[in-house]
């Protein structure tokens, strides 16, 4: 390209960009110009084409002004304006939209989620299927969306995806699907693409079918594919008129029958216009239609194969162009007048403007809305429900001054306060990631704290798990990774522990790097406890401490060696071990104390120089301790409830200022008569064991509960919180 047209191009996009400053934060002509002005970059500055992509992108998120929702429709449109020239950049843009869109609920959710499922079927078919999956089932609309991603996946495979459409055997929904398989085809392979439009029944749709795909080639750089395309378009139109006027006639003849003479006569007149020169004169809609759309594709093209503009008309169509009074007008009039310029439509953007690109270091924080799906208040009296949502989950976690929950794949973040809804995400959502591999049904876990919410998912049947770490405030996801088998999850500060049968891997929650790997004999009992940098484990022989960062084993111990003196430097870790709580030096793993707790011990709860546990003892049912954390000497003891199974039905929710919070699941017998009673929260003091409240209620008895600031959080029957009892 020659300087001074590249120069002149470069000023009339820094022009373009000036107009735009008129505009609102929000316009999507400030999107729009944007990305015509990235698409005449292109070809001549790549680094200036990934600036305007860049502050286009910026614009989306500050322009959405912190609405989930707004911020998707416009980076949609951004994908949308990309999506021919780069599709990783594209599918890109289209994750963060659907990711916008955690922090939406409801049907304002549905249709910009259904607009990235619409575009991400043309770069990324498999993950708009599993948005298709989740959110889109049941209405005649939705499964024809899922239909049309349907065929895109298959469109993969030319030779199967006509295999497929054979087995249709419904007619119209055979045709729906060709139609949409014709368009998925084209950019892979667009020989196959016009053999299969031949197997759409009727003219109208073969030509619909194909002035689709000229135009999609024609703009995505393809205009000799364009080309071809819309000249089998063109042999298209007669019989398409003629097919259309058959129907026409065939209806005239219908009304005479029923003795309506003049709709008769308007219809043939309309079926012989069709036949005539200028066909676009019989005024029939569907006709015009397909006229219409046979001029969209032929200016396509012929857009696509001009010549740049030569530089007399490009300073006239330039100075037309700064003299319109409208701002968003003159931007992108300037903007095309750059794109013509350099005959944008020719040729492909080349690599390094293509690329996917990378997000905004500073967006928008979408923290959710201040109203979510609860009922209720926000504070209530002590054991008076504060609030109610419509989850049912499966599990539970305090997370600072967050209830994170999951429910099936779909995993949620609410304002324990409030009950406010901060996001909805389902499985690995939002994960710039291949596709899970295998069919099976897809199956979740999760754990939280205050500064990150984990999610492992896998499928049924198969060993690989995805692992991801989602940002509390938004969803957002932050990293993931694959790993060969599943595991339970354990957070400790900066690290995440992932124990798998027979492996124990360390990942850094900040990066979801593999800080470390030890091969173990059973990890999910053997990770018995955690104190500040150490992690201790335990198997039948031995214990051994390793360093939580980097893995490295700082000592190890047989069991049973008692400490003849003690490393002040160190705290004492306290260890469950079966029935047995253990007290061990941290410096050198000799033991410091033990206690025999009983059956089904729960614990340890360590708080303020005390070491709380429960358990069961056959003669005394289900008990609280509570031993000094230095020494092991009992402070006291206290049976909360009398049954005759042998496990612990007890569980130490924490410690608050009013006391001891425990959960009975079952509530057993009590008191010196031995009623029988619920499931209950008992509240004992701290100092005494004293039980100072007690609160039944029958959602104590399954799921999870949890206590979060001074709200206790249950979630059977549904997702609810009671004033701290």
């Amino acid at each position: 390209m020659p300087v001074g047209v590249r120069e002149f191009v470069r000023e009339l996009l820094l022009e373009a960009e000036d107009a735009l400053r008129a505009l609102p934060a929000d316009s999507v002509t400030r999107i729009e110009v944007l990305a015509v002005g990235a698409d005449a970059a292109a070809r001549f500055d790549a680094e200036l084409a990934a600036r305007l992509l860049a502050d286009a992108e910026s614009a989306a998120w500050t322009g959405g002004d912190g609405d989930g929702a707004r911020v998707a429709r416009l980076l949609t449109a951004l994908a949308k304006a990309t999506a021919a020239h780069a599709p990783a950049r594209a599918r890109r843009l289209l994750t963060d939209a659907q990711q916008a869109l955690f922090t939406v609920s409801g049907a304002e959710r549905r249709g910009p989620l259904r607009a990235v499922a619409e575009e991400l079927a043309r770069v990324a078919p498999e993950q708009a299927a599993l948005i298709a999956e989740y959110h889109f089932e049941g209405s005649p609309a939705d499964n024809r969306l899922r239909a049309r991603i349907g065929t895109a996946v298959n469109a993969a495979d030319p030779g199967e995806a006509e295999l497929r459409l054979a087995s249709i055997a419904d007619a119209g929904l055979r045709g729906a699907a060709t139609y949409d398989m014709v368009l998925a085809v084209a950019p892979r392979d667009l020989s196959a693409a016009l053999r299969l439009s031949e197997r759409i029944g009727s003219a109208g749709g073969r030509l619909l079918a194909l002035c689709q795909v000229a135009r999609d080639l024609a703009e995505a750089g393809d205009p000799a594919g364009g080309a071809r395309a819309l000249e089998q378009a063109e042999q298209e139109l007669p019989l398409f008129l003629e097919e259309r006027a058959a129907w026409l006639r065939e209806e005239a003849a219908h009304h005479a029958e029923q003795g309506r003479l003049v709709r008769a006569e308007r219809l043939r007149n309309q079926a012989a216009g069709l036949l005539r020169r200028h066909p676009e004169e019989a005024a029939d809609e569907k006709a015009g239609h397909g006229l219409d759309s046979l001029a969209r594709a032929r200016e396509s093209v012929e857009r696509g194969a001009r010549p740049p503009l030569d530089p007399a008309a490009a300073r006239e169509r330039a100075g037309r162009a700064r003299n319109l009074p409208e701002a968003a007008d003159r931007a992108r009039a300037l903007a095309r007048t750059a794109r013509e310029c350099v005959a944008a439509g020719r040729a492909p953007w080349p690599a390094e403007a293509a690329a996917a690109g990378s997000a905004p270091a500073e967006r928008t924080d979408l923290g959710g809305p201040d109203a979510g799906r609860r009922s209720g208040t926000p504070t209530a009296a002590p054991g008076k429900q504060a609030w109610r949502g419509d989850a049912r989950p499966d599990e539970l976690h305090a997370a600072g001054a967050h209830v994170v929950w999951r429910a099936g794949t779909e995993v949620g973040c609410v304002r324990a306060e409030a009950g406010t809804t901060r996001w909805t995400a389902h499985a690995d959502a939002g994960a710039a990631a291949p596709a899970l591999p295998g069919t099976g049904q897809v199956w979740a876990r999760s754990a939280a704290d205050a500064a990150t919410v984990y999610v492992e998912v896998g499928r049924g049947g198969e060993e690989g798990v995805r692992l991801l770490a989602r940002e509390p405030r938004d969803g957002r996801v932050r990293w993931w990774r694959d790993l060969p088998s599943a595991g339970a999850l354990r957070s400790i500060g900066p690290v995440l522990l992932h124990g798998a049968p027979g492996d124990l891997t360390a990942l850094h929650s900040a990066t979801g790097e593999i800080l470390w790997r030890r091969a173990v004999t059973d990890p999910s009992t053997r990770s018995a406890a955690a104190v500040g940098d150490c992690l201790l484990l335990g198997d039948e022989r031995q214990f051994q401490a390793l360093d939580l960062m980097s893995g490295r084993r700082t000592w190890s111990q047989l069991r049973g060696r008692e400490a003849f003196e003690r490393t002040h430097a160190q705290r004492p870790v306290h260890v469950l071990d079966g029935e047995v709580l253990r007290a061990l030096d941290g410096g050198t793993g000799r033991e410091l104390w033990q206690f025999a707790l009983g059956v089904r011990a729960r614990g340890p709860l360590v708080e303020r120089g005390t070491v709380y546990a429960a358990a069961h003892r056959a003669q005394g049912g289900d008990l609280v301790f509570a031993l000094d954390a230095e020494t092991g000497a009992l402070r006291w003891q206290r049976t909360v409830v009398r049954h005759d199974a042998a496990e612990c039905t007890l569980e130490l929710l924490g410690l608050r200022p009013g006391g001891l919070y425990v959960r009975a699941r079952s509530g057993g017998r009590r008191g010196l008569l031995g009623r029988e009673a619920g499931p209950f929260v008992a509240v004992l003091d701290p100092a005494t064991g004293r039980q100072l409240r007690q609160w039944v209620h029958p959602a104590l008895a399954e799921g999870d509960a949890v206590l979060v600031g001074g709200h206790l959080v249950l979630s059977r029957p549904e997702l609810a919180a009671y004033g701290l009892p």
